[in-house]
């Protein structure tokens, strides 16, 4: 891999490039509140890695392109991103299971399969102003119980945001998507102040979920599947 971050507590790694690296920067064994700046990753299999015994790390200001998996995998908790982009990986960004207190502010995802994944077993994640453009498949896809998606544009793909788990959108657009949100789940949902231009279906309800939608405008050939 590129750089190993081990047992370290408030250390700073900035201005790193890497090219076809196995992980490009991967912290674990209890390393706590570091901090990652200006980096710049490309190609390998995953782009950033923090480990589930990782906690505090603030990621900002940093590329990765191409990452065969994700480009960021996230295990640990209270970590954030800030003003990371990346383009062309499988996966986005990835909350894994066990992860915490999440924070994902002013990401930008272009291309690849899937945007930005969280799985169940995960808390209090949070996603603001995110933009999404041309990922193939979902934008977001959340099993997150809980998890706030608030603001942010997702522009193509299948689908803009699917909801597996209790999630609540607000202010968030969506555009030129198959579907734009798809709620799927006995957990409730929330979506306020939503703008949706879909191109097959706005909002697609799965039977049993509870879902609530107000104060949006919901626009596609087919505005509303199921019942709200």
């Amino acid at each position: 891999g590129g750089v190993r971050i081990n047992r370290c507590t408030d250390c700073v790694v900035r201005d790193i490039t890497t090219a076809d690296q196995p992980i490009g920067l991967y912290m674990h064994v209890n390393s706590t509140n570091a901090t990652l700046q200006n980096l710049q990753m490309t190609g390998g299999r995953r782009g950033i890695v923090a480990e589930k015994t990782t906690k505090g790390a603030m990621i900002t200001n940093s590329t990765i392109d191409g990452a065969r998996v994700a480009g960021i995998a996230i295990g640990g908790h209270d970590v954030t991103l800030d003003g990371v982009s990346v383009s062309d990986s499988r996966t986005g960004v990835r909350i894994e299971r066990g992860a915490g207190n999440i924070l994902v502010n002013a990401i930008k995802l272009s291309g690849g399969q899937d945007g930005l994944v969280t799985t169940a077993g995960t808390t209090g994640v949070v996603v603001k102003d995110m933009t999404a453009d041309g990922v193939e498949n979902d934008a977001v896809r959340n099993f997150s119980p809980g998890a706030q998606i608030i603001g942010g544009h997702v522009n193509g793909g299948l689908t803009g945001i699917d909801a597996e788990a209790a999630t609540t959108i607000t202010g968030t657009g969506v555009s030129l998507s198959n579907e734009g949100i798809r709620a799927r789940t006995s957990e409730p949902v929330t979506v306020n102040n939503v703008t949706v231009d879909a191109v097959t279906v706005g909002m697609n309800v799965a039977v049993g979920t509870p879902i609530t939608l107000t104060n949006s405008r919901v626009h596609a050939l087919e505005a509303v599947r199921g019942n709200l």
